[in-house]
This record gives structure tokens, sequence and C-alpha cells, in this order.
């Protein structure tokens, strides 16, 4: 699948458990995203929810969308240069009916 260079913010959450981080994607396809984290104890395997913010200006809405997206990692690459983890996840299913907000001083961080 052909891959978009994109970078928005991504709101990961490991189902069953508190865990959440905001990231960064790097790229996105229809079928998965590969973000960087600093979030540590992913396992290749492992399931997780996702929901991608994509500004305003990427959709021409009036507001930022929100995607939510389930997968599980299928890579997991340490990149130096960044000082994170590369997550690559496969997309299992795609939701843009849910809207969620986030607060200011979070959206902020990759």
């Amino acid at each position: 699948m052909a891959r978009l260079a994109m970078k928005v913010l991504v709101k990961v959450e490991i189902p069953g458990t508190k865990a959440q981080i905001i990231a960064e994607t790097r790229n996105v396809s229809s079928q998965g995203i590969y973000f960087c984290t600093q979030m540590t104890g992913l396992e290749v395997g492992q399931e997780l929810e996702c929901v991608l913010v994509l500004p305003k200006e990427m959709t021409l809405a009036s507001q930022p969308s929100f995607v939510n997206c389930h997968g599980r990692v299928l890579r997991l690459t340490p990149d130096l240069r960044e000082g994170c983890v590369g997550v690559a996840m496969e997309i299992n299913s795609l939701d843009f009916s849910e809207q969620h907000s986030f607060p200011p001083k979070i959206a902020h961080h990759a």
C-alpha cells in the first residue's frame, strides 16, 4: 500500500489498561500507521487503540477530525536519532464517527 508521509497527533491506548500516550505519526496508509513514542513495554502482536487527529487544514473542515482505529503492533524499531521507538501498527478497523477532545496542554506534546 502507498504510504503518505504525514505527521499528525495520535492518542495511543493499550486496551484493558489505563496506559495512554500522545505521539506523532511519521507515515500513514489505509492499512497501517507508523509512529514514534517514548512508551515502553510495547510488544509485537499487542493490540492498540488509536485516535488520529487530522487538522482542519488537512480535511478542510471547520474543526479537527478524529479517526478511531484498532490494530496490532507489527514491528518495533529503536530510533536512536530521535530517541524514541518506532511502532509499525497494522490497522484492523477504522471509525470516523466518534468525536474526541484533546486538552490543549496535551495536544501540543508529541
